[in-house]
């Protein structure tokens, strides 16, 4: 397990996941791993050693594992956003779609702006994302806010965190 190279007692800013967001996924798998469980014992002898019966299981693993993981997401929320005064720290690791150490630090003085922006995806839900403007390329990064409110207090925040650390206005 890698370390974050910033202990969290040197982060001006910290936005850790909603704990609601945790909240949502382990309903949905102790409702199907309790669905999955009922089916299985109530099968009876029907259900000897056969590939459904393996099947069964394995689904119900999985949720286990997933039940247990979003209930340490709720009591221990992952970081999704720092800030220190070298810069903002991102821990969203894209290949594997989840938040966690080390993170991408993004110097203050890369940053050329920072914008709040609400927009409906391919699917048709609404996202909430921090957007920023890199001088080292041209693509613009988004990172997920969750909601209007947080989108905007946190984009009050880095904003001053960005004038007092560049130098500059965003």
């Amino acid at each position: 397990m890698q370390t974050d190279p910033h202990p969290e007692h040197e982060y001006l800013l910290s936005l850790a996941v909603p704990r609601w967001n945790s909240g949502i996924g382990l309903a949905v798998t102790a409702v199907c791993g309790t669905f999955f469980g009922v089916l299985l014992a109530n099968a009876g002898p029907v259900m000897k050693p056969t590939l459904t019966a393996v099947l069964f299981w394995c689904v119900i693993a999985v949720t286990a594992f997933a039940v247990q993981a979003f209930g340490r997401w709720i009591l221990h929320p992952p970081l999704a956003l720092a800030a220190t005064k070298d810069g903002l720290i991102t821990f969203l690791d894209r290949e594997r779609m989840n938040y966690g150490p080390p993170g991408l630090l993004i110097p203050w003085h890369s940053i050329q702006s920072v914008s709040y922006k609400s927009y409906v995806t391919s699917r048709r839900t609404r996202a909430h994302a921090l957007v920023i403007k890199c001088d080292t390329d041209g693509n613009d990064m988004y990172l997920d806010v969750w909601s209007e409110k947080i989108g905007r207090e946190t984009l009050d925040q880095v904003l001053d965190l960005h004038r007092r650390f560049s130098g500059r206005p965003c």
